[in-house]
């Protein structure tokens, strides 16, 4: 929806501001007028002692079929929704969630990374599951790397490649697996080194 991608643009610019609303405004000057605009305030006074101040749409929405086209519409919508961000608690604006990418309202002085409690188990649940696969290779290339010098080791080297008397040995580690592992130029970056004695068919 393009307001909303109108309105996260805004919010992200603010925020890389410091947030500082001077700051942000003086260096898109532009924007700055098309906000000075965007609402019309009223002061409307009550039977007590206060008043209160009622805000409306300051920049006309045309209504379908007139000369603005409907993503300009959702523009100026993100644009009168900001001015308003800015006039509330904007203190307690959190965000963006590193999973979802949303903006939320932070219910707690501590709540300052994700929108709450799902994305943070599940995220946490990925760095977990990350940490559990890393630790799989790491065992796998150090089981390799000890076949690999138990070869080395041989005084006789059998009918086969060293690829396939790995993989007879440790059925998790395939000729394929062992091909790429070893590839000084392979992208997985395993740092593992094939034998010194290939022997008999040791590149098949």
């Amino acid at each position: 929806m393009e307001t909303f991608r109108k309105l996260t643009q805004l919010v992200t610019e603010w925020q890389a501001s410091g947030p500082n609303l001077a700051k942000m405004m003086t260096a898109n000057l532009p924007l700055w007028n098309t906000l000075t605009r965007s609402c019309n305030a009223t002061w409307t006074i009550t039977e007590t002692g206060g008043a209160y101040v009622d805000l409306q749409p300051g920049i006309a929405l045309p209504k379908f079929g007139h000369s603005r086209t409907r993503v300009e519409q959702q523009e100026a919508q993100a644009v009168i929704l900001f001015y308003l961000l800015t006039l509330g608690p904007w203190e307690k604006l959190g965000g963006p969630c590193p999973r979802c990418g949303k903006y939320f309202i932070k219910k707690r002085a501590n709540h300052k990374i994700y929108c709450g409690r799902g994305c943070a188990s599940l995220a946490s649940a990925k760095v977990s599951t990350r940490k559990k696969l890393d630790k799989e290779r790491e065992h796998k290339v150090e089981r390799a790397r000890k076949l690999i010098q138990k070869w080395d080791e041989l005084k006789r080297r059998p009918g086969k490649s060293w690829k396939q008397w790995v993989h007879g040995k440790d059925q998790t580690i395939t000729p394929k697996w062992l091909t790429r592992a070893t590839n000084p130029d392979s992208d997985i970056g395993y740092g593992l080194q094939p034998p010194v004695k290939e022997g008999r068919n040791a590149k098949g």
